[in-house]
C-alpha cells in the first residue's frame, strides 16, 4: 500500500469503531476494534462479539499473548 493511502487508512480507523468482518464461507459480521496502526485488534468469543470462523487458524494463546487470528483486508464500497 502506497503512503497516502496508508494514511488514509489509518486516519478512518482512528475515527471508526466498527469495522465489518466476513471470512471465507461466512456472512458479514460487526466487530468493535481497537486501532494500532497497521492493525485492527478485535476481540471475540465468549458470547459478547462473536465472529464465526475468525479464530479458526488462530494460535492458541499464552498467557503473555493473545491469539492471534491470521487476516487479510480488503476493502470494501457500499453502493448508494
Amino acid at each position: 500500500m502506497d503512503a497516502p493511502r496508508a494514511a488514509l487508512l489509518d486516519e478512518a480507523m482512528k475515527k471508526s469503531g466498527l469495522v465489518w468482518i466476513t471470512v471465507p464461507g461466512g456472512r458479514p459480521s460487526p466487530a468493535w476494534y481497537v486501532w494500532r496502526a497497521p492493525a485492527a485488534y478485535i476481540l471475540t468469543d465468549g458470547g459478547e462479539q462473536p465472529v464465526p470462523g475468525l479464530t479458526d487458524h488462530a494460535t492458541p494463546p499464552t498467557e503473555a499473548t493473545p491469539a492471534p487470528a491470521p487476516a487479510t483486508a480488503a476493502p470494501a464500497t457500499a453502493a448508494p
